[in-house]
């Protein structure tokens, strides 16, 4: 049912009130929340959907959002983190309760070659009906009031009907796998993760701009020695610098092996890390400077800087973006600025009244593999308070705990992650 008119409000209000689970969906004109607004509001069960008309509602919606932000009635969604953020933006209310159906397939079926989690995919999967998502993107572009087409109005309806029998579904392979905790506590997170999205943080662009130009002088200096190591071995121009691109695997595969007297099988950074020659770390650290300055420098700030908010809105992801389900961070990679001091010390709190805290579980992965292995060693290390990381490098390296350096640790780390280079 399309409500568009006011006086249609209080058969969605009577509906969520005498309900204890509902589908629930947005449809927006973009996925930026600072920027894009929610047109359709839709709301249902298998049998029953309403698909509300923002615009044209007005602010006799507002009860059926302050129902909506209670707990009462639990909401299933299907990226509930989405509609949470451009809830969120748009109405300023917190959806409570919320249940997953995208998390509760990611939990079923995590790992490598995993298969699509998208709402058409799933719905496949776990119902076998079929469901369109042609129109999808007909909304984007979509302005603020603007007539939805009886095509569109079905669609919206459509992406709540299948919720609750897919969240049924789900939730009956959640429980016979003992898994109903963990789904439990990643429904929970959406809300942590979807305001730490929402809110973004600060860059100080001045700093961030003046690390730019430290990078791009020491790129510089680093090409000149480069240069007068590579001129003696190939052609050069009226100034005497060589004509030849270090970014190019194939004039530097066929180069290194002449200047350095090396045999190479690739110039990719694992197979020169191998080499022991002054020119070819030379190479690594200029390749190092220059993605600093192109990576990190004015194209980082052009690329994911909001122009609305002036902050750094990443994505982040529970589940699903990674092999091992790891919490990710993508557009950009907050996970992946360089370490160090240096970087990270530019994203700061916006003003003096805040502050950014940092904490770390210590050996969280390798706790849970004690307690899940029931390993009397390892057991034993973290009663002791020992790190768990350095008491694996002192039985690899045949050394004893104390003496063990930071290298040792990072390399008994790599081994206890299971790090490859697929």
């Amino acid at each position: 049912m399309f409500i568009s008119k006011p006086e249609d409000v209080p058969i969605v209000e009577r509906f969520i009130k005498t309900r204890g689970i509902i589908g629930y969906d947005v449809e927006t004109n973009g996925l930026d929340p600072h920027t894009n607004e929610v047109l359709l509001i839709q709301i249902g069960t298998e049998h029953t959907q309403y698909v509300l008309d923002v615009a044209r509602l007005g602010t006799s919606i507002f009860p059926v959002l302050e129902l909506l932000a209670k707990p009462d009635t639990a909401k299933v969604a299907h990226n509930s983190k989405f509609d949470y953020v451009m809830t969120r933006a748009n109405f300023d209310i917190d959806l409570l309760n919320m249940k997953d159906t995208l998390l509760a397939d990611y939990l079923l079926t995590q790992g490598k070659n995993i298969p699509k989690h998208s709402f058409d995919a799933v719905v496949d999967k776990y119902l076998g009906e079929t469901v369109s998502k042609d129109l999808q993107k007909s909304f984007v572009g979509m302005k603020f009031g603007d007539q939805f087409s009886e095509e569109q109005i079905k669609y919206a309806g459509d992406d709540v009907k299948y919720l609750l029998p897919l969240h049924t579904k789900l939730d009956k392979f959640i429980r016979q796998r003992d898994m109903s905790k963990l789904a439990h506590l990643e429904n929970s997170t959406v809300r942590a993760t979807a305001e730490l999205e929402l809110n973004g943080i600060h860059l100080d662009r001045k700093r961030w701009l003046a690390l730019k130009d430290i990078a791009l002088k020491a790129a510089i200096d680093l090409k000149v020695e480069l240069d007068e190591a590579f001129a003696p071995h190939c052609s050069v121009d009226l100034f005497g610098s060589p004509t030849v691109n270090y970014d190019s695997p194939k004039q530097m595969l066929e180069l290194l092996p002449k200047i350095c007297n090396v045999t190479l099988t690739s110039t990719n950074k694992q197979e020169l890390e191998k080499q022991n020659h002054a020119v070819i770390k030379l190479l690594l650290e200029y390749r190092k400077r220059k993605k600093l300055v192109t990576t990190y420098g004015q194209e980082f700030l052009d690329n994911n800087v909001n122009s609305v908010t002036g902050r750094v809105h990443s994505s982040f992801w529970q589940l699903g973006n990674t092999d091992s389900g790891r919490y990710a961070s993508t557009k950009p990679n907050m996970q992946n600025i360089p370490a160090g001091a240096v970087y990270r010390a530019a994203f700061t709190a916006q003003d003096l009244d805040y502050r950014i805290v940092a904490a770390d579980f210590a050996n969280q992965e390798l706790r849970l593999l004690a307690h899940m292995s029931e390993e009397d060693k390892f057991i034993e290390c973290l009663r002791t308070g020992k790190d768990l990381h350095a008491y694996c490098a002192a039985i690899l390296f045949n050394r004893n705990y104390d003496s063990i350096t930071k290298e040792e640790r990072d390399a008994a780390k790599a081994i206890n992650f299971g790090m490859n280079n697929e």
